[in-house]
């Protein structure tokens, strides 16, 4: 394939530690088969993927660890550094991944709410940075797609992304992200969006990060693209003891109302953001790769 190296048909158990992927025409590693839910994305068959053998042996329980994936795509440069694909029970720690003209870490491959083996993976303690150069579209440093319950992202540094049209987004949720834990990650910088929530999705949680200095399109981005397909149940994100600066701009993009808002912290006027970071408390480097 593409990518460095991929795991999928049932491997398990299998860690990747210390590794140094660069200047190579495709990918860094990815974990799990991707296949999806044909069901509810008959766009999927048009594109070449296929429905999968939900009976079949999971990919789960790897590990990809203390690598530095960069300077990826030089041939397919839509080829992204970390992809979690039909597969749960993952971690995804204190890797660098920075040079990409793709998405940094990409987690699911089941669009809207069909059914999916992505859940309970965690992505932890990655510096993302650097990422699309401006070269493609609708990207993100961390990017996740349909229902992953038990999925948690955390303590992420993510700042510099850039996309060509449209789309150079720093958390993005895409459709039918759901039951996400988003929680301690800083991201700076990020062209289209510091996090962006697209069509459908439920049940997801941000808190205690520190999103700032998106362009003028807003800090938090609801695309809704193509429209919800149902009301979400009980909120499409709840946002609690988050920090937003921004300098340019609005807040909020976008139409919010299935959200909630608890107690978050605002700044519009100029701040250092060293000191906003310092601040926040927010650790993004553990002395353990997943800071367990």
């Amino acid at each position: 394939g593409e990518n460095s190296a991929r795991f999928d048909r049932g491997s398990t158990k299998i860690i990747l530690d210390g590794n140094e992927v660069d200047d190579i025409g495709g990918g860094g590693f990815w974990i799990g088969d991707g296949c999806t839910d044909t069901a509810v994305n008959p766009n999927a068959i048009v594109a070449g993927f296929v429905e999968c053998d939900w009976q079949s042996t999971a990919t789960e329980h790897n590990e990809i660890r203390r690598n530095r994936i960069h300077d990826i795509g030089q041939v397919f440069p839509a080829s992204a550094g970390i992809g979690i694909l039909q597969s749960g029970n993952n971690k995804v720690c204190s890797n660098e991944v920075f040079n990409t003209y793709q998405t940094a870490v990409s987690v699911g491959w089941t669009w809207g709410y069909g059914r999916s083996l992505a859940h309970d993976n965690m992505v932890a303690f990655n510096s993302i940075h650097d990422i699309g150069r401006g070269l493609l579209s609708d990207i993100g440093g961390i990017y996740t797609l349909g229902p992953q319950p038990g999925t948690v992202i955390r303590n992420n540094l993510v700042r510099d992304v850039t996309a060509d049209i449209y789309g150079g987004r720093g958390l993005y949720q895409d459709q039918g992200s759901s039951h996400i834990l988003t929680e301690s990650n800083i991201v700076y910088r990020a062209h289209s969006g510091s996090f962006v929530h697209n069509s459908d999705g439920e049940d997801n949680i941000v808190r205690h990060n520190l999103f700032a200095l998106s362009d003028s399109g807003g800090q938090l981005v609801a695309a809704d693209s193509p429209p919800a397909s149902r009301r979400p149940k009980p909120y499409a994100e709840f946002f609690d003891q988050n920090i937003f600066y921004w300098t340019a701009g609005d807040l909020l993009a976008g139409d919010w109302s299935t959200s909630v808002f608890g107690v978050n912290f605002y700044f519009k006027s100029p701040q250092d953001l060293d000191s906003l970071i310092h601040a926040s408390g927010i650790k993004t480097q553990s002395a353990s790769p997943c800071g367990e």
